[in-house]
């Protein structure tokens, strides 16, 4: 379906005032931030927008990771520029890495150790490979922290992998190491499905 232009001008015109709201917050409340100059940028993303030769609405973006206006532009280049080489990919999956939630003040050593636990499931696979019994890992994976109640983050990862015995050996790699360090990790949660479109959109 497509929108209309009036459609698409709301849209942004919603995600333009949750994200201004949301940079002035930030720079209300955090003074010492490094962030400032960052923040008062998002203040005036895309704040005045003109009509170009062509037609076009233009302006100035912020470009950050907070900006939901400037995060659906990322999406889009994403989306155009991942999506064409996965489709080529056939026998994908779909998995869900994960562990326990973790408080605010863990959230940033938990990150630096599944960053960790990941590098170590690719090393161990080009070990293998120079031993010629490792596995050809093609996919793409997408870091993602999510609130919880409570004042908990739950810190992990989306992967879309190419075969199934892939994604299974990579899924029980990781289900040993997180076990390892001595994290809970529930095996109902390590979620592995064939991917289709809404997966990959979702990646």
């Amino acid at each position: 379906m497509v929108q209309s232009n009036e459609e698409a001008l709301y849209k942004r015109a919603r995600s333009k005032y949750i994200s201004k709201k949301f940079s002035i917050y930030l720079l209300q409340n955090c003074p010492d931030s490094p962030l400032r100059k960052a923040y008062t940028r998002s203040c005036y993303c895309s704040h005045e927008l003109l009509v170009n030769d062509s037609g076009n609405l233009v302006g100035e973006y912020c470009k950050a990771r907070w900006c939901l206006t400037c995060n659906r532009i990322r999406t889009a280049l994403i989306i155009l520029g991942y999506g064409p080489q996965l489709r080529k990919l056939d026998d994908l999956h779909f998995m869900t890495l994960t562990a326990q939630s973790c408080t605010k003040k863990e959230l940033p050593g938990r990150i630096e150790l599944f960053q960790k636990i990941w590098g170590a499931i690719l090393n161990r696979n080009r070990n293998d490979n120079q031993r010629g019994r490792g596995r050809v890992l093609i996919g793409l994976r997408k870091c993602e922290c999510t609130g919880r109640p409570g004042g908990r983050y739950h810190y992990h990862f989306h992967v879309v992998i190419q075969g199934y015995d892939n994604a299974r050996w990579v899924m029980e790699e990781w289900m040993k190491r997180v076990t390892a360090v001595g994290l809970k990790i529930s095996q109902a949660a390590q979620d592995l499905r064939p991917a289709d479109e809404n997966t990959l959109l979702e990646l």
